[in-house]
């Protein structure tokens, strides 16, 4: 994934540990998961980061 972002390896750990990918790189995610041969909204993103804030306001 990393790779995939033009990122650091320890950068995208990271975010791995805090269950949260910035969404200043949304674009680049969704480009990725494209490359792989997934498909990934900005919709899709915004549904997955409010179900993690639901949960975690729980």
């Amino acid at each position: 994934m990393s790779r995939d972002l033009g990122e650091n390896y320890q950068t995208v750990a990271a975010w791995k540990r805090r269950g949260n990918i910035p969404a200043k790189y949304d674009l680049k995610v969704i480009a990725a998961a494209k490359s792989r041969g997934r498909k990934l909204s900005l919709e899709d993103l915004a549904h997955a980061r409010a179900a993690a804030t639901f949960t975690d306001a729980a």
